[in-house]
């Protein structure tokens, strides 16, 4: 993680989605007005490592907006899984599923 993310709270529990979204690199040049908005339609959820957050093959009905930890994107083919990537935060997950409305 980044200095920054680390110093505007981001392994913090009282951690809020508006400040992820103002710390997120690729979003620094959107205007508060859209952050503010973008935060209002989010929800903050905390998750015990472990947790499954989606199903591969699963339609998208919201991005994940990653603000700590990290997130292991695991492939399945009968009983055989793969890792194929690490995401760690910031981050997003799904936003072109999301977008396209598409597993």
């Amino acid at each position: 993680m980044s200095d920054e993310w680390q110093a505007a709270g981001g392994t913090d529990p009282a951690f809020t989605a508006r400040a992820a979204f103002r710390v997120a690199p690729w979003l620094t040049g959107v205007a508060d007005e859209m952050i503010d908005r973008l935060a209002e339609q989010s929800v903050y959820h905390r998750v015990p490592a472990g947790s499954q957050l989606f199903e591969q093959a699963e339609a998208a009905g919201f991005a994940i907006f990653l603000a700590a930890g990290r997130v292991e994107l695991l492939a399945l083919r009968g009983k055989e899984e793969a890792l194929v990537e690490i995401v760690s935060a910031p981050d997003f997950l799904l936003p072109a599923a999301v977008l396209c409305r598409r597993p």
